[in-house]
């Protein structure tokens, strides 16, 4: 368990670092009723900032310019918060839909003219275009203001752009048709542009080292199974990285899209959703494959079905219809979640090998997944880390297959040892004893012979009497033999 003392206290010095991190204490102001104060933001020392809080909203309205400052458009004005989703949202005391289309707008003030900004855009649903100062940016699939029209797009990109005065104004048209719910619900970023461009660097090249490095591993044992058709355990954690190595280029800066340009924004989603409700049960097939007199096979069982009953949503049903079961199957993860930790404490009272390690790495995944919860929600100034915690739990998972199969190689070369010691008492004795000792086959061809049998039959080694078609005819009566 040398790894597991290892990788624990660095994902520990990790949380804590970044806990501790000076910009931590920074207060970071927010957007209020649409307008968001930076002019005490120095971005040089105090790096990007994410532009969370009310933006202004306007519903099923598409407005640019002037078109805000209209009497009407001033009285129906109101606030949505940002990162969120509309649905649910009351305005004028109805709760609004999942589908629809609206306006998004926020003021920036900031404290120097002529400076060049970055924007980093995240995934937005489901399509949308950016106005700056009133100019088209960029935008993502085709906002629309009904179905047909409206085609969605998941693409986060980093967007520069120049800022001649001090006020910033950006404006998204956001449209969904085909999402269970729609807005803005990831942070948007401002920054210098290379500060934007690192965050954006680093994050690509950790999903690409993420992808290749979790994928390999899922490849290698599956290979494993292959080979030898009774490690099953390696089979589902195969399986399992497979999967999540899929979720880590659909999700996050979506590294599929640059793998596949052309890939269909359905599918996109249907393999993120297809990653989310097979990984878990494949998990806990796992930890029954590796402590099968531990773990229910009953409740396993109950949890997959169901798991691929939502699997069968996300093939066969609309988009719109099978992203809505995703609050459903959060609350069975939950349950599955109390299971797998019921699970590992229950091994660890039994004292199964590796429970311990096993209970650690579910404990390092918990941790960073509550961490980034909290992150999101502006609870807390830390990082996002849930891919390390990720991939320090699959590397823990490994390294006790690979004890578990090294534990079965060495129990396999110790009876190797003791049949060769056996083998080697067995020879002394064949060749030392002075009784007669043959071998043959069941037709009477002589396959071994002792020294002493060579010489009770008068021949000088065991060699030449080999040499003999048959051994009938050293008995007397062959019904004997």
């Amino acid at each position: 368990m040398k790894i597991i003392k290892i990788l624990a206290p660095i994902f520990i010095l990790v949380l804590f670092v970044s806990c501790t991190k000076s910009d931590s204490l920074v207060y970071k102001p927010k957007a209020i009723n649409g307008v968001l104060d930076l002019t005490s933001w120095d971005f040089s020392k105090e790096g990007p900032i994410k532009l969370d809080g009310e933006w202004d909203f306007y519903w099923e309205q598409f407005l640019l310019g002037s078109e805000f400052d209209s009497e009407i458009n001033v009285k129906n004005k109101s606030y949505m918060t940002v990162p969120g989703v509309w649905k649910g949202s009351e305005i004028n005391s109805e709760k609004l839909p999942g589908t629809g289309y609206a306006t998004y707008r926020l003021t920036i003030i900031q404290n120097k003219i002529n400076r060049v900004f970055s924007l980093k855009l995240p995934t937005v649903s489901s399509d949308y275009t950016l106005y700056i100062n009133g100019e088209k940016i960029v935008s993502a699939g085709t906002t629309a203001k009904d179905r047909e029209r409206s085609i969605p797009k998941s693409l986060p990109r980093v967007v520069k752009f120049d800022s001649e005065n001090k006020i910033i104004e950006l404006v998204f048209h956001v449209s969904n048709f085909k999402y269970s719910k729609g807005g803005l619900w990831y942070s948007i970023i401002l920054g210098s542009e290379e500060d934007i461009q690192s965050m954006w660097d680093a994050n690509y090249y950790l999903d690409i080292f993420l992808f290749g490095s979790i994928l390999i591993m899922g490849l290698y044992h599956l290979s494993i199974f292959i080979l030898r058709k009774k490690e099953k355990a390696a089979l589902a954690f195969g399986i399992f990285c497979i999967l999540i190595a899929l979720r880590t280029i659909v999700t996050g800066q979506m590294f599929i899209n640059f793998l596949i340009p052309s890939i269909s924004w359905s599918l996109v989603i249907r393999l993120e959703f297809v990653s989310f409700y097979l990984g878990f049960p494949i998990y806990l097939l796992f930890l029954g494959f590796l402590f099968p007199e531990d773990i229910s096979k009953l409740f396993i069982r109950s949890f997959s079905f169901v798991s691929v009953v939502f699997f069968l949503f996300v093939i066969f049903l609309p988009v719109k219809i099978f992203t809505a079961t995703a609050s459903y199957y959060q609350l069975l993860a939950f349950i599955g979640i109390i299971f797998s930790i019921y699970a590992h404490i229950l091994t660890i009272v039994r004292k199964r090998d590796y429970s311990l390690g096993m209970l650690i790495g579910s404990l390092i995944i918990f941790i960073s997944l509550i961490n980034d919860i909290l992150f999101s929600r502006g609870l807390l100034e830390t990082r996002e880390l849930f891919p390390i915690g990720l991939y320090i739990f699959i590397l823990i998972q490994a390294f006790i297959l690979a004890s578990k199969f090294m534990k079965s190689f060495n129990y396999v070369e110790q009876l190797s040892d003791e049949i060769a010691e056996t083998e080697e008492r067995y020879r002394s004795v064949f060749e030392n004893s002075t009784d007669g000792i043959y071998q043959s086959t069941v037709s009477g061809k002589l396959l071994m012979v002792n020294p002493a049998f060579a010489h009770i039959l008068g021949y000088e080694s065991p060699e030449e009497i080999l040499q003999l078609v048959s051994i009938k005819n050293i008995y007397v009566d062959t019904k004997v033999r």
